[in-house]
């Protein structure tokens, strides 16, 4: 074989393995956490909550802050590693908003479903939701019915979505 023969030859094979190597790093997904992150999960009455300044929960992002909300009761569940806190997921009654909080930036992310059920018992699911890839929320206006529960459930990722459960709580529209 000609050597300009052999050079194309070994530089398409390495084009193809680099071009090979590449889809397949790029088409990795993130890893999901193992073990699963430890989690606390708060609760607030709102209807307790003074008017003004509303109930606080301090945590190492900003704090929260439930507003006033008769018969609701606000949910917020704090995740964390190894002492790392990882972020943050927070149900407010008043407005019916969902916020997660990603902190860690660890190219790793939790997903969030609230469930409610309708007038027959059916669940009805919303999400899933996943937290930003930097220290912001993201902010999702749900719309449920005054002193309607719901559940929040935080996933360890989208993959294992329904399978790998971190943490729930019950919250109150």
């Amino acid at each position: 074989m000609s050597t300009t023969i052999t050079r194309k030859l070994a530089g398409l094979a390495a084009g193809t393995a680099l071009v090979g190597g590449s889809m397949f790093a790029a088409a990795t997904p993130a890893q999901a956490y193992s073990p699963n992150p430890d989690f606390e999960v708060h609760t607030k009455k709102t209807g307790n909550c003074p008017d003004a300044k509303g109930c606080h929960i301090d945590d190492e992002i900003d704090g929260t802050n439930f507003k006033k909300d008769e018969g609701g009761k606000g949910v917020k569940i704090d995740l964390t590693s190894d002492g790392e806190y990882l972020g943050k997921v927070e149900f407010h009654p008043r407005g019916e908003n969902l916020y997660v909080y990603d902190n860690a930036r660890d190219n790793d992310t939790v997903y969030v479903t609230v469930v409610h059920y309708d007038n027959d018992g059916h669940p009805r699911f919303k999400g899933p939701f996943k937290g930003a890839a930097k220290m912001d929320d993201v902010h999702t206006n749900l719309s449920y019915d005054e002193g309607e529960k719901v559940e929040i459930k935080v996933w360890d990722s989208k993959k294992d979505y329904g399978t790998d459960l971190i943490a729930e709580a019950t919250a109150v529209a």
